[in-house]
């Protein structure tokens, strides 16, 4: 779907955050364009839409100049949102925490995906959608985000809505 304009753009991607049939790869729509084609505006804006709505638990923007490029600050970002947002779910963070502190030093990214986001999330019983924003994914130092996209947030029936940025990189594509 080629949109007329920006705000046409912006318009389908809120309802694609908004409905309640989306699952699989589905949850996730990635913009893959060149350097100063606007991805970083146009996920500015999604997520103060997704902010002004109601509907944005988290959103992270990669950045290089300012070394945010960690997967493992995506993660602690991701469940320190997320965990202000829903209260059940900060329990369950803290819960995990306590039971073993050391995990964030040793567990592999993905891993403290599972423990940290995807786990409470689960077990709080949130029925969604828990709308991500991630902006220039090709900006991060591993491929652990893209991994996480392509299995744990992909295996969840319709919980989240992600919305990324990022340059055509092989192997984000």
């Amino acid at each position: 779907c080629l949109p007329n304009t920006r705000q046409h753009y912006i318009d389908n991607v809120m309802t694609w955050i908004c409905s309640d049939n989306v699952h699989g790869a589905d949850q996730i729509f990635l913009v893959a364009d060149v350097v100063g084609s606007g991805k970083t505006a146009l996920a500015h804006t999604i997520a103060k839409q997704c902010f002004d709505t109601g509907l944005l638990a988290s959103s992270f923007f990669f950045d290089e100049t300012d070394h945010c490029v960690r997967p493992r600050d995506f993660v602690f970002k991701t469940a320190h949102d997320i965990g202000s947002k829903y209260p059940e779910v900060a329990d369950e963070i803290s819960a995990v925490l306590k039971a073993d502190p050391r995990i964030i030093h040793f567990l592999p990214t993905t891993n403290l995906f599972e423990r940290l986001v995807l786990g409470p999330l689960v077990r709080s019983q949130i029925r969604g959608p828990v709308a991500l924003v991630i902006d220039a994914l090709n900006d991060a130092e591993t491929s652990d985000v893209p991994l996480i996209l392509r299995t744990q947030i992909q295996q969840q029936a319709g919980l989240f809505r992600v919305f990324v940025t990022s340059r055509p990189d092989h192997a984000i594509l």
